[in-house]
């Protein structure tokens, strides 16, 4: 697994190739049309995709968010959302839609089992601000990112992955 600190390696060498195979994913398995955003070419902050001809952001998690125990949410049901993300597509891209493709993989070194779960979510941005504001999501503040010089997100939403529509389940334990 790579340093989770790492934005640059995120998002110019890992993103735009699971990008890419995602939008194949939901093209050839799911049938739904999707292709990456053309605006990505020349502006790294645009949303992804463009899913159903409509602006779409991917994101994905490899690994659970253990610390959600502690605001009382199950880690392996639960994903994070970075508050920087919410702001800037609250104000720029409200009607979004946002693609979790979760993949839990057991991360070398920890003594707790991880139980697989492989598969795509799906949420509007419009129901994450309206639930944010109504404060029925957790907000984490990221201790390691504090002093962060890379751009990375100091606090992420937690949201349960029962608020959001399953497109497709391909694994779990």
């Amino acid at each position: 697994m790579h340093d989770t600190e790492d934005k640059r390696w995120w998002t110019a060498a890992f993103g735009p190739n699971f990008e890419q195979r995602f939008c194949l994913f939901l093209d050839q398995r799911l049938g739904i049309p999707a292709k990456l955003n053309p605006e990505k070419a020349t502006n790294p902050y645009v949303p992804d995709l463009i899913v159903n001809g409509l602006l779409a952001d991917l994101k994905a998690q490899m690994t659970p968010f253990m610390t959600a125990r502690r605001y009382g949410c199950d880690p392996f049901a639960t994903v994070t959302f970075n508050e920087k993300d919410y702001r800037r597509y609250t104000e720029l891209y409200p009607a979004l839609d946002l693609y979790w493709w979760i993949n839990w993989k057991q991360p070398a070194g920890w003594e707790r089992k991880v139980p697989r779960l492989k598969g795509v979510w799906k949420v509007s941005m419009l129901l994450v601000s309206q639930m944010i504001n109504a404060g029925e999501f957790a907000r984490h503040e990221y201790k390691r990112r504090r002093d962060d010089q890379q751009g990375n997100a100091r606090a992420s939403y937690l949201i349960p992955l029962r608020v959001m529509n399953c497109l497709i389940v391909l694994e779990q334990e």
